[in-house]
């Protein structure tokens, strides 16, 4: 935890909502620091000048992102960062190669910018424990949320004849790639992109989330505001906020994981 002296020059509040920027900032100064610091590198004599240099903008930004406790894969991703610039840097690519990596890791991580919520892919054992979780045998809306590439909705909306099954990603490659999924499988499912705080939760009987620690309060709020009495709403890997205590039950996976459910009854 950030000592007290810390504290005093930093806006946490800020630093808790917007762990991406903060990250932002922090390897922008430290990348200023370590060019302003190259001289003296170059003071030792060294023929890497330019690996020690971009370390030391990575011990900068990963010291500075662990005394104010960022989250701990931004504290990675600061430290490392640095090295990798290097690694590119030294492999001397033609530029075009670097603006369309860039354009692709937006389009495919732009949840992480925006939600704050990377991507995480679930697997066959999820879908299968969401599926008895799901009363069978009636008309029911069901809705994943961050679908990525889908597999959920369309595993589900193949194996469940009177379910209205949709899932919304916002990030394009991951969403544009399970429409094509679905195109090919014949998945009687609609995949938009879409956030889900634009959605009304109460238009849904069962809702999947596989997030973020970071979005739970926000996906909890929601669902305390719009989920309707007999839906429920569940959680794989991540915790309810505390508040919720009396309306989860945790289900354990083979894996050891946890699937939270959550109702308001």
């Amino acid at each position: 935890m950030m000592n007290t002296h810390t504290n005093m020059f930093i806006n946490r509040q800020f630093i808790t909502r917007f762990p991406q920027w903060t990250s932002f900032c922090i390897l922008l100064i430290s990348g200023i620091l370590s060019l302003i610091l190259l001289p003296v590198i170059e003071l030792t004599g060294t023929s890497f000048k330019y690996l020690y240099q971009f370390l030391l903008m990575g011990l900068i930004a990963g010291s500075v992102s662990y005394l104010i406790d960022l989250p701990i894969w931004w504290q990675r991703i600061n430290t490392f960062f640095g090295l990798l610039l290097f690694i590119f840097y030294s492999i001397e690519l033609p530029s075009w190669v670097y603006l369309i990596g860039l354009a692709f890791l937006i389009s495919f991580y732009w949840n992480t910018i925006v939600t704050r919520v990377p991507y995480y892919p679930s697997n066959i054992e999820v879908w299968q424990s969401l599926e008895q979780l799901i009363p069978q045998n009636t008309p029911i809306k069901i809705l994943e949320i961050g679908s990525g590439f889908g597999g959920f909705t369309r595993h589900i909306s193949k194996r469940m004849n009177q379910a209205e099954c949709v899932g919304l990603e916002t990030a394009p490659v991951p969403w544009f790639i399970s429409k094509i999924l679905a195109f090919i499988e014949s998945a009687p499912c609609s995949l938009q992109r879409k956030n889900y705080m634009s959605v009304n939760f109460a238009e849904y009987d069962f809702i999947y989330a596989f997030l973020s620690p970071a979005a739970m309060q926000i996906l909890y709020d929601k669902s305390k505001n719009e989920l309707g009495s007999s839906s429920k709403i569940v959680s794989y890997m991540f915790t309810w906020p505390s508040v919720a205590t009396d309306h989860v039950n945790a289900v354990q996976l083979s894996s050891g994981n946890y699937l939270y459910v959550y109702s308001k009854s």
